[in-house]
């Protein structure tokens, strides 16, 4: 039966959840520092029965955040929390250890090759998900590591390449993403001078690691040695 969720980015989601079960994916992980988002982008390339690459993105933040009254005024904060696109932990400080715990529920679920994270914001986070045997992967967010990444990001999204079911949050972090080259050729992600700025990026910059760890990998899910990109 042909999938029929247009117009409703929930719906998708949720079914792509459940269809993708015991699949293969990369992720990249884009941990919050202390009060911001934390994002954890899943792809999915192409493999039996999934005929058209997956991108799927987790996100938490705390719930009581003075500077998030913006983005709960302006943009779409609270339809992104009631339709389960955003997870809220209690309190002022994201809870990590909720962020643990539904990490590694996805990791049952899903056969997740690598997870891509940054070492330069290394926590107790990441050393907790490696003990547990998740395999956490660096990749610097400098110009040498996500030059390559952002280029297949950008190829892929022209190309139309993956879905994404509209993710609304998805959607709003990709639009804000600016990148920055430094005219050799060499591409950065810019992440606001105000930390407390409501263009966020943690989830465009999440899913730019989580394709770069498939792009990197291009013999995980293909008899034939290579991921094809429908």
């Amino acid at each position: 039966m042909a999938e029929n969720f247009c117009g409703n980015p929930r719906a998708w989601r949720e079914h792509k959840m459940q269809a993708l079960t015991g699949k293969t994916c990369f992720s990249g992980l884009d941990v919050g520092v202390v009060n911001d988002f934390t994002c954890k982008a899943g792809y999915f390339p192409k493999q039996k029965d999934v005929p058209k690459p997956v991108l799927l993105l987790w996100a938490w933040v705390p719930e009581d955040v003075d500077y998030h009254k913006l983005l709960k005024e302006r943009y779409g904060y609270h339809d992104w929390v009631r339709d389960g696109f955003l997870k809220l932990t209690p309190g002022q400080r994201t809870d990590y250890g909720i962020v643990r715990e539904d990490v590694l529920k996805l990791d049952r679920q899903y056969h997740i090759e690598e997870m891509a994270f940054d070492p330069a914001y290394t926590t107790q986070l990441v050393q907790e998900l490696i003990a547990q045997g998740v395999n956490m992967v660096e990749h610097r967010q400098g110009t040498f590591s996500m030059t390559s990444p952002i280029k297949e990001f950008q190829r892929q999204i022209i190309g139309k390449d993956f879905v994404h079911g509209m993710n609304p949050l998805l959607t709003f972090m990709v639009d804000n993403l600016v990148v920055r080259s430094d005219g050799k050729g060499n591409l950065s992600c810019v992440k606001p001078n105000n930390p407390n700025s409501p263009r966020k990026i943690d989830g465009a910059v999440a899913s730019i690691m989580a394709i770069g760890r498939a792009a990197a990998n291009p013999d995980a899910c293909s008899d034939s040695g290579k991921i094809f990109f429908a």
